[in-house]
């Protein structure tokens, strides 16, 4: 009910006990009593009779990898064998980017936060490969902060090889990444035989049990004490995958509840997975189980995972369940839990973060019945919020268990126990969270489809499509933009503010506009010159004597104005339009470069566009808005192809060649006028800390034109070199100067000759309690018509079409 205070009438929390009621207020658990056999007069507040419905806790996950989920239709196990899991997931990496990274954690946490889960532990795959390391991290980070208060998040730095622990590794640099964006539990993989080395591949009989992988190291004793010596040297907690093999000799696992003992470990250690446990001998089976009782070690069983991919030969039936002695090691008192795993990638092509399947599903593999299943539910609530709530006791978002002063979190089912729940696992829910039911809903997999695509290729191995057109994805699937690939790896790029100053070049252009016979062809010649030289080298530089009167300029920055002082509610009739690129936008766009919205609101007018989605603010509303703005829409087109004209004989090409790939006459013209708005900030009341009023990015046009005003200053260049040091250069408005920059779609068609140029829009320092002001300025995006095919000479990029080209850019940086 919308309301503070309820009263959930006949609900079942427990086998043991019968139906209660519960009574919330102000988001907490304020009684729990036996039910009362008709409703009580003097409770005033709404009364809901659940009918005898089941009342759960929130779930915990405690193991997952949402940095690899939703990935399993793009890279494949091929093999369908560890081996084969291990191989793909490899290869997967060099698709990273912040935004996949972003997209696909989102995804699994919505799914997560859907069916009733308020807390997951990650492991993060964190290696010597530092770039794709820290764009990891910087994602998850990102998931925090945007989940807090929903779903708790705590990120395992899952250090892989283990042999990075050995004297000549990297775990310290590693972690060191890690511990920037909250990682405080330490974790990796001793996962291989100790004793035999099989190779999957020549396992025929199918009697065989696969090992899946190369024997143990003999360096494992160095590097398991190396291990603890950094854990305990970081103050971190422990989180190991551990004998995930079928080799009944191996004593990895004793060996680590030993080191824990030898190093008087305080902090919580956590074993996963443990399966080759379940085929020891007796002797090594009870030492190990006693050593991990003195430990106080945690075994975490992922049977779903396990159940799927241990013992897993090719065109054989499995002759082992995968699991570890789940029975046997909580009858002497050491916890067990039970977690999700791998989800929709190489190792587990299945799952969608639904602990209560999960827990069904464990139940089913290790055999426990519905008279028991109820005392082993603590395995996927408290039990495993206990591990968490060891490393990160101030992140818990949820309670650990449905009692008297506890926050109302908990999950409804239209079952009345958890029997037939189990039997049905499609049983409705009701996810409450702070005593209010969440108002969410499973994201569809179709949001995926933009980074997942069956075995996508990179540039240098897609094939380029005979005819010039497009494939039919058209999406950064088919073609992986390198273009968006850089824009995402500038997490790892320091986002300090200018050090040095370079020039960027003024260049007269009156000549390339004369086209009086008399012109003077030298002096067009040099003009060329200077253009190609910048925009080759810098790929940034200013015009004057342009053609656009100083009268025009002040009128098209007063209907833009204009625009944006209408109440916020007027100008949302006019909401961006992503398949027109066209219409207004408040906040909305996200720079894969820094996962955060840029701090601008713009209006986005795609002339051709705007009468189809009746986009115009009508003249009632803004008088003369719509002719004053094409007028000086069609004026910058004009000056963008005198620039284009002058770039394409330099590129060996006609005077007149992008004209007709440019027209604004035709239909499916794609140039844009950009009005934007930066808002002023109060230091009193806003913080501009860790935002952009535009994040670093390249432009996806051929080229831009750029009109700023004098005093309103922000514009920062990253050219050449200094973009890989991070070093960025103010480029002051210069009075009656045009900024000009390349764009992605016209380095592209050079065959990267000409460069696109990392820049944003910075705020100015807030120091003295003095605000920052306002910022307004004018882009002119000279963008290809969508027919048009982009493909350079020397065709180093395949072929594509400059329509599906901005629309992989759009999905790149708009939410749906």
């Amino acid at each position: 009910p919308n309301s503070k205070s309820y009263l959930l009438r006949n609900v079942k929390i427990s086998e043991a006990m019968g139906n209660v009621d519960i009574m919330v207020e102000n988001e907490f658990i304020t009684s729990i009593h036996a039910s009362a056999q008709n409703s009580s007069s003097e409770t005033k507040c709404p009364q809901i009779n659940l009918q005898n419905y089941l009342v759960l806790p929130t779930f915990t996950d405690v193991h997952t990898h949402i940095d690899k989920t939703h990935t399993d239709i793009r890279s494949k196990n091929c093999t369908e064998t560890r081996g084969g899991a291990v191989e793909a997931t490899l290869l997967d990496r060099k698709h990273f980017s912040s935004s996949d990274l972003y997209k696909r954690m989102d995804f699994a946490i919505s799914c997560a936060y859907f069916h009733g889960t308020s807390a997951i532990r990650s492991h993060i795959n964190s290696s010597s490969d530092f770039e794709k390391t820290e764009m990891a991290w910087k994602a998850f980070d990102a998931m925090k902060e945007k989940w807090k208060g929903k779903v708790t998040l705590e990120g395992v730095v899952f250090i892989l090889p283990s042999s990075e622990f050995e004297a000549s590794g990297n775990a310290s640099s590693i972690l060191n990444i890690a511990i920037k964006y909250g990682g405080r539990v330490l974790g990796t993989s001793f996962s291989s035989p100790s004793t035999i080395e099989v190779n999957e591949h020549s396992l025929t009989l199918p009697t065989a049990l696969s090992y899946q992988g190369p024997k143990r190291s003999e360096n494992f004793p160095t590097q398991l004490n190396n291990f603890f010596q950094l854990a305990q040297q970081w103050n971190f907690h422990v989180d190991v995958h551990i004998d995930e093999h079928a080799d009944g000799q191996s004593d990895s696992l004793l060996q680590l509840a030993r080191s824990t003992i030898q190093f008087n470990y305080h902090h919580k250690v956590v074993a996963s997975h443990c399966c080759s446990l379940s085929l020891a001998k007796s002797e090594l089976f009870k030492e190990t189980i006693s050593a991990l009782k003195e430990a106080q070690i945690t075994v975490v069983c992922l049977p779903t995972c396990n159940l799927y991919m241990q013992d897993h030969v090719p065109n054989a039936t499995p002759r082992w369940r995968g699991i570890p002695p789940v029975w046997e090691l909580r009858a002497v008192g050491i916890p067990v839990v039970f977690a999700s795993d791998n989800v929709r990638d190489a190792f587990y092509p299945f799952g969608d973060m639904d602990m209560m399947d999960i827990f069904t599903q464990s139940c089913r593999i290790a055999q426990i019945g519905p008279a028991s299943a109820m005392e082993w539910l603590d395995s996927v609530t408290s039990l495993p919020r206990r591990v968490i709530s060891a490393s990160s006791p101030q992140d818990l978002t949820s309670s650990l268990e449905l009692v008297v002063g506890n926050r109302a979190d908990f999950v409804i089912f239209q079952a009345r126990n958890l029997h037939e729940l189990m039997c049905r696992p499609a049983t409705p829910r009701c996810v409450v969270r702070n005593g209010k039911a969440i108002d969410a809903a499973l994201p569809p997999y179709s949001d995926l489809d933009d980074i997942n695509t069956p075995n996508y290729l990179s540039p240098t191995t897609q094939e380029v499509p005979e005819s010039n057109k497009a494939p039919e994805e058209g999406d950064e699937r088919a073609y992986s933009l390198p273009e968006i690939q850089l824009e995402s790896c500038l997490v790892a790029i320091d986002q300090r503010r200018s050090t040095q100053s370079i020039t960027v070049p003024v260049i007269d252009i009156a000549m390339l506009l004369n086209t009086s016979e008399d012109h003077d062809e030298a002096a067009v010649a040099v003009t060329r010159g200077l253009i190609w030289e910048a925009a080759s080298k810098m790929g940034f530089f200013q015009v004057v004597n342009h053609g656009m009167s100083r009268q025009e300029l002040e009128e098209a920055f007063s209907q833009s104005q204009s625009f944006f002082s209408l109440p916020r509610a007027q100008k949302d009739r006019f909401a961006l339009r992503r398949e027109l690129n066209a219409g207004f936008e408040y906040f909305q766009q996200v720079r894969p470069s820094t996962l955060l919205p840029d701090q601008k609101e713009s209006f986005q007018i795609t002339p051709c566009n705007m009468d189809k989605g009746g986009l115009w603010p009508p003249a009632e509303l803004l008088p003369g808005f719509r002719s004053s703005v094409e007028s000086f829409a069609q004026k910058s087109h004009e000056i963008s192809l005198a620039l284009l004209a002058s770039l394409a004989v330099s590129m060996g090409y006609q005077e007149d060649y992008f004209n007709a790939l440019h027209c604004s006459t035709a239909d499916d013209c794609q140039a844009t006028l950009r009005l934007l708005h930066y808002p002023a900030v109060d230091p009193a009341g806003g913080n501009a800390s860790g935002y952009f009023r535009a994040g670093p990015h390249t432009d996806w046009a051929c080229l831009t034109l750029l009109y700023q005003r004098v005093g309103e200053n922000g514009l920062e260049v990253c050219p050449g070199e200094q973009s890989n040091s991070g070093v960025w250069t103010a480029v002051e408005p210069v009075e009656g100067a045009i900024t000009v920059n390349i764009g992605d779609m016209l380095m592209r068609w050079s065959d990267d000759k000409l460069k696109s140029t990392l820049h944003r829009v910075q705020y100015p320092s807030l120091s003295n309690g003095v605000s920052i002001k306002d910022r307004y300025s004018i882009a002119y995006f000279m963008q290809a018509n969508k027919s048009s095919v982009i493909c350079g000479p020397e065709k180093k990029y395949p072929p594509i079409t400059a329509g599906d080209y901005i629309q992989m850019r759009i999905k790149s940086n708009y939410a749906k």
